[in-house]
């Protein structure tokens, strides 16, 4: 037994220092690749290029959790350990701005069941804008990631404890954006993205969107977007759509209210992509709004207090690519104290699928307090409460609670660390819902 575990934790060690060399072989090519263009650019342009500003950082996390696997039956408890290193690179200039952002996030877990798990989650984010002239700037986004994500789910996410499986998505996203006046600008651009996952429970595909966006300024105080998205979805499973999406958006800033007022009317297609020729959703037609309020400065005496109301409604898919609708109205207020902060959060939705008759309500309750024993340390505190409904071939409830205790403690400017404490437990119809987690947390964070 111990020659197995022992040939297993060999074999996870050599996959991390495989993921490892190939992450940083990802992150220096592209960085040079990015650098070398920046530099053709400044010597054709005549501009001093800027020196490289580099910060490195790097975290460590260690907890011990009682039941990892969220396991009813039952629980493992496991050691996991977590280094994270990461850097960024930031090359400042007049008019041009460019960063890059990398980090790696290596998990081992030793499980009291004698299995060692070895996961590892990988980002890279690239940013590159530049004032072509006083009126034009054109801009490029790039980001590649690898993560794990939870698949094993059914519509909409009754079985909240499925397998995990690796998924990578990459996106690079062009435009130019343009000022015709001082008060009006127009901003084109382009994406292209993919997603892939390991495990079949997981329907990845490809994305592409072309969009158009106009701004326009009146006065001060009111701001006025709009413009045309067109995108073309397909995934995996020979399933996907077309869509052409109209946004409306309108800012007024009246001193002590700040107010946003959204609309979107979306147009989409499944029919060129069904993969089933019966595929009951042809086009549909959407109309989506929202409407948000943030009061704040000094109206009614508020003045350390922050008061947000939102109410939006959004179209999103979910692994499988089926289509839902949700709305959802959210109450947040945040006040700060000389010695404390305090969070609250109220929020009720909906999710309700296109194709079928499935549905899940949702509400839940949020509440936060970070204590501040001096400048250097503080202590936070956190409970979260959320209550699912769920309307399938019949009603299935399953409610969440989470809770925290965290010391948090800046050693020095570029070092801080902490320990913590944290409550998860699930209560459900279904009898794999019904499960409690405790975990105590190490933690330290060092930024160069």
């Amino acid at each position: 037994m111990m020659s197995t575990q022992l040939q297993c934790f060999k074999i996870n060690r050599l996959c991390l220092r495989i993921a490892l060399v190939i992450c940083v072989v990802i992150s220096g090519s592209l960085a040079i690749l990015i650098s070398r263009v920046t530099e053709a650019m400044a010597q054709e342009t005549g501009e001093t290029a800027g020196r490289w500003q580099i910060t490195p950082s790097v975290s460590l996390y260690e907890q011990f959790t009682d039941n990892v696997d969220l396991n009813y039956e039952k629980p493992v408890s496991a050691l996991i350990t977590e280094f994270s290193p990461g850097v960024m690179f930031e090359l400042p200039s007049p008019r041009r701005q460019l960063r890059i952002n990398t980090n790696l996030k290596l998990d081992n877990r030793n499980r009291s069941d004698g299995n060692v798990e070895t996961l590892y989650w990988y980002n890279f984010w690239g940013y590159l804008g530049r004032q072509y002239s006083p009126r034009t700037t054109y801009e490029l986004n790039l980001g590649y990631d690898i993560y794990y994500t939870e698949v094993d789910v059914s519509s909409p996410f009754v079985n909240v404890f499925g397998s995990l499986t690796r998924s990578d998505v990459f996106y690079i996203q062009p435009g130019l954006s343009y000022d015709v006046t001082k008060t009006t600008n127009v901003k084109l651009g382009v994406r292209y993205g993919f997603s892939t996952y390991a495990d079949e429970g997981g329907v990845g595909g490809e994305d592409m969107e072309g969009s158009l966006y106009i701004t326009q300024k009146v006065g001060s105080r009111i701001i006025l977007a709009s413009g045309y998205i067109y995108r073309d979805i397909s995934y995996d499973n020979e399933t996907g759509y077309t869509e052409g999406e109209v946004p409306i958006n309108v800012r007024l800033d009246l001193t002590y209210l700040q107010l946003n007022l959204r609309a979107t009317y979306v147009t989409r297609d499944y029919q060129s992509r069904a993969g089933d020729p019966d595929n009951p959703l042809g086009s549909q037609n959407f109309l989506f709004y929202g409407v948000g309020f943030d009061l704040g400065g000094q109206l009614l005496k508020l003045r350390s207090t922050t008061v947000e109301v939102n109410y939006e409604t959004k179209l999103y898919d979910d692994l499988y690519g089926f289509p839902y609708e949700n709305q959802e109205l959210r109450l947040s207020i945040y006040h700060a104290f000389k010695k404390f902060d305090i969070f609250s959060d109220l929020r009720y939705g909906l999710n309700d699928y296109v194709g079928s008759s499935d549905k899940m309500t949702y509400w839940g309750a949020a509440a936060g307090l970070k204590y501040y024993i001096s400048d250097k340390a503080y202590l936070g505190f956190n409970v979260d409460f959320t209550s699912y409904d769920y309307q399938l071939d019949e009603t299935n409830g399953y409610d969440l609670l989470t809770g925290s205790i965290e010391y948090n403690h800046r050693i020095y400017d570029w070092l801080s660390g902490g320990l913590g404490y944290g409550h998860r437990e699930g209560k459900s119809d279904v009898e794999e819902g019904n499960y409690a987690e405790n975990s105590l947390s190490l933690f330290a964070r060092a930024t160069w």
